[in-house]
């Protein structure tokens, strides 16, 4: 990172940073509120880092020399690994968590996890009027979909979209298999359901063999399960 800014103001805190990759290029980096006081203990102008978790996105207005045309939005689920040269950087291995985790509660509430699953069934999509922290109210969609793996006995977890994502999200049918990675885990009503954020990775039908082997187990043409959950 080559630069960093803070600042407070009446409508919340916002930091300002700016990386350069191998390219020599520099990118914009930008988090609000919440996501800023975290990531404002985690980060330090001059250090080198390998950073995950966080949603990229066309930079707005003109193009500026010397930068990337797209820029970071940080959260405070971001991962940023010091490195001490380049040597250091290893690409990582994605870690899948079973469902039972959540339903056992054996997963902290606001970890970001990776999930694969199958969708069981797919609600409709609703509104809900929330308040900005400036008094006034928007409309904000968001949809429910119950998410099942071989590792749930009879239950199903929760999952919530928002927004655009929730709009797409309802275009594909149950019975698919979705790939989530980087999705937050959430309490409800004293039980664990999970949430996608900005930064939420969504793939529906991943073509891995891990994939087609929970189809197939949903399907029924599994020998350890011949009939799906709850039918």
């Amino acid at each position: 990172m080559i630069s960093f800014d803070s600042k407070k103001r009446s409508s919340g805190t916002r930091i300002n940073c700016d990386f350069q990759d191998e390219s020599g290029l520099k990118i914009k980096g930008s988090a609000f509120d919440d996501h800023a006081k975290s990531l404002d203990k985690q980060i330090s102008v001059g250090k080198n880092y390998a950073i995950s978790k966080a949603k990229v996105q066309d930079l707005f207005g003109n193009k500026v020399k010397g930068f990337h045309n797209y820029e970071l939005v940080l959260y405070k689920h971001s991962q940023f690994e010091l490195l001490k040269d380049d040597n250091d950087y290893v690409a990582p291995v994605d870690h899948f968590r079973p469902l039972s985790d959540l339903d056992s509660g054996n997963v902290d509430v606001e970890a970001s996890i990776n999930v694969l699953a199958v969708v069981k069934s797919i609600g409709a999509m609703q509104n809900m009027e929330i308040k900005n922290k400036d008094g006034t109210i928007r409309d904000a969609a968001y949809l429910e979909v119950q998410l099942v793996d071989r590792s749930l006995q009879h239950s199903q977890i929760p999952i919530t979209f928002w927004g655009p994502a929730a709009a797409d999200v309802r275009r594909h049918p149950a019975g698919s298999a979705i790939k989530l990675k980087g999705v937050v885990v959430i309490s409800r009503e004293g039980r664990l359901s999970l949430k996608a954020t900005g930064v939420t990775d969504v793939e529906f039908d991943p073509k891995t063999d891990d994939a087609q082997e929970l189809l197939s187990w949903f399907g029924g043409d599994d020998d350890s399960k011949r009939r799906r959950i709850g039918e």
